[in-house]
């Protein structure tokens, strides 16, 4: 099946996979995967935070269609590591999730694990898409920004969640500890209940290109969020896509509704 196809389907049976990215956020990663396909970034993905796999089948879609892999990391069944109680990770379920809408898993890998073992498993491998949202104290957020920064290809993107989320001030905090000890990265997107970080090196082509490059997803975004707004934040203009006209879906899990971007 044609990607762009699968990916259309899968986005409309969203709500289907319990989990808080809507279609909005949906758009705003599938612009960005757009870019960096088109400068040739390594497009190997991973994500610190699976639950049940809503976010994780997207980036296996892109990963299937471009014949790399994706990686996941999460305390699944480990429940009593779970500090926040930000989600609840179900390895089987996500399993049953990612076979059904991807079909092949072989590009897939697991980690079941805390992020912070982690190293030992992706030494010496890098991706060029990293989202992250795992545990949300200061100090689990810190860190896997950090092992983040460690595994980034060339012109990568780091992709926090929950960054302003007011149930989750850890994630606030441990960004804001991130920013002041790693003086070469840089914001360019708040959004959708996240925040996307690159190197300075690339802040120019990424910021040039969401405020006035064009692309399939690019415009779907723009059409969805109405105005983007542009503020300073950490001494850089960001782009800043409101929420207003997004499609929200809701969780199973309606306790955190709140997250649904």
């Amino acid at each position: 099946m044609n990607s762009k196809i699968e990916i259309q389907n899968y986005l409309k049976h969203l709500e289907e996979v319990p989990g808080w990215m809507g279609v909005g956020a949906s758009n705003l990663m599938l612009a960005m995967d757009e870019y960096q396909t088109s400068i040739q970034t390594n497009k190997d993905y991973f994500e610190i935070g699976v639950h049940h796999g809503r976010s994780a089948i997207l980036f296996g879609l892109l990963a299937k269609h471009k014949n790399t892999s994706l990686s996941v990391c999460d305390i699944f069944d480990n429940q009593e590591a779970n500090l926040c109680k930000a989600g609840k990770g179900d390895l089987q379920a996500f399993k049953e999730n990612y076979e059904y809408w991807i079909r092949n898993g072989k590009n897939l890998n697991i980690y079941e694990c805390k992020s912070e073992e982690l190293e030992k498993y992706i030494s010496g491998k890098n991706f060029g898409f990293f989202h992250i949202d795992g545990g949300h104290t200061a100090k689990e957020t810190f860190n896997d920004l950090e092992l983040a920064t460690k595994h980034l290809s060339k012109g990568g993107v780091i992709v926090l969640d929950d960054a302003f989320n007011y149930r989750f001030p850890g994630v606030a905090e441990g960004l804001n500890s991130f920013f002041t000890l790693n003086q070469d990265y840089t914001p360019f997107i708040i959004g959708k209940n996240k925040v996307i970080l690159c190197k300075k090196d690339f802040y120019d082509e990424y910021h040039n290109y969401f405020d006035q490059g064009k692309g399939i997803y690019l415009d779907t975004l723009r059409n969805q969020s109405g105005l983007v707004e542009k503020q300073k934040y950490r001494g850089r203009e960001v782009l800043i896509y409101r929420k207003e006209k997004d499609f929200v879906l809701k969780s199973r899990n309606k306790d955190n509704i709140e997250k649904n971007q």
